[in-house]
């Protein structure tokens, strides 16, 4: 997954389980970055399976390179998404005195041994800290992602017909949305807040626990998209993508809002207070200063009013454009109106700007 870059300008290829989402980001000096563009495609047919493989790969293939060449984009790099739930995470502690060959191979070796006998690995890695030991020897500490080298490859595949755009970097969508918010924040000058992310996606959602730009807790949501999706579906007796196109535009029969959403909201809302709670419980902080919503999701009328009213919390809308410089063409109106859906995009785009 890792991969060195140019800094020309770089493509964040969000892939989802309902839509593609695009945004190209250039920079303009060491801390300045312009949003080029941005662009979302949503799907007329179910695209992936529960296990993350593609079942309708032409259909996705063509559905990329038709966004991207409605945008006439330049050669490009990409950073593309790969769902965090397909992900396995560990860490590993190795001694600063092996070779750098070594390293790697260590790396390479626990990350297959984190997948099942058999199953390729393709894998990413972050320093979390350095030990030190009485010997006067020490240790670095590697967090390590380690997904199914098929259902990279798969992803990767997708840009093969596309000559244009080059994949360099296959990343967690989910920390890609935290990139984005480190970066927004740490441009606020934020200092000793304790802010918490709600990655709410398709068909996985997350919590996550910032203080001082460290993640300090952090914990998967039961609640995500596909499940409101899937009562839909019985509730009404439609087929996919129905339910899914008819749940976007809020176009449902009367009753749908007390019969259905908002069951759903509640629930949504008791996952989250119940994730709030369950950081109290492990952190010797005792304060929450402000909720953020990512990921198309968190767009659900009410939601943010509803997590506020049970967690006694200041919730919102992340948004992802803060401290871009941007392009005189975009649409603001367009921006305003999906800004969480974007925040996986740009913060992969940010990955391939800052590797």
């Amino acid at each position: 997954m890792l991969a060195s870059l140019l800094n020309s300008g770089i493509i964040g290829l969000d892939i989802g389980s309902s839509s593609i989402k695009i945004a190209i980001l250039s920079k303009k000096s060491v801390a300045s970055y312009r949003l080029d563009n941005c662009d979302i495609a949503v799907y007329d047919k179910e695209c992936f399976s529960e296990s993350g493989e593609i079942l309708e790969f032409d259909y996705v293939q063509d559905a990329v390179a038709k966004l991207l060449d409605k945008h006439k984009i330049k050669p490009r790099n990409v950073v593309m998404g790969i769902p965090h739930r397909l992900i396995t995470q560990d860490n590993i502690s190795l001694s600063n005195d092996i070779p750098a060959d070594e390293q790697n191979y260590q790396l390479e070796v626990e990350a297959n041994r984190m997948l099942p006998p058999g199953v390729a690995a393709s894998f990413d890695y972050f320093l979390t800290k350095n030990t030190a030991q009485t010997n006067s020897n020490s240790s670095t500490t590697f967090s390590i992602l380690s997904t199914a080298k098929n259902l990279v490859d798969d992803r990767v595949d997708i840009l093969s017909i596309n000559k244009r755009s080059k994949p360099i970097i296959v990343d967690s969508d989910a920390y890609a949305a935290l990139r984005n918010t480190h970066y927004v924040w740490k441009n606020e000058g934020a200092v000793d807040q304790v802010r918490v992310l709600l990655h709410l996606g398709h068909s996985g959602s997350y919590m996550f626990v910032i203080y001082n730009q460290d993640v300090i807790y952090q914990q998967n949501l039961v609640t995500h998209g596909i499940q409101l999706t899937q009562t839909i579906m019985r509730y009404y007796d439609l087929p996919y993508i129905e339910a899914e196109t008819k749940k976007v535009s809020q176009n449902l029969p009367a009753g749908y809002n007390e019969d259905l959403l908002l069951p759903y909201l509640e629930n949504t809302v008791i996952d989250v207070y119940q994730g709030v709670q369950n950081f109290f419980s492990t952190s010797s902080l005792s304060r929450v200063d402000g909720i953020y919503i990512s990921g198309g999701h968190g767009l659900i009328e009410g939601l943010a009013v509803q997590i506020a009213k049970k967690t006694h919390i200041t919730t919102q809308l992340f948004n992802p454009f803060l401290g871009l410089l941007r392009n005189s063409n975009i649409d603001e109106s367009l921006l305003r109106k999906n800004m969480p859906v974007y925040t996986t995009a740009i913060g992969l785009a940010l990955r391939g700007l800052d590797n």
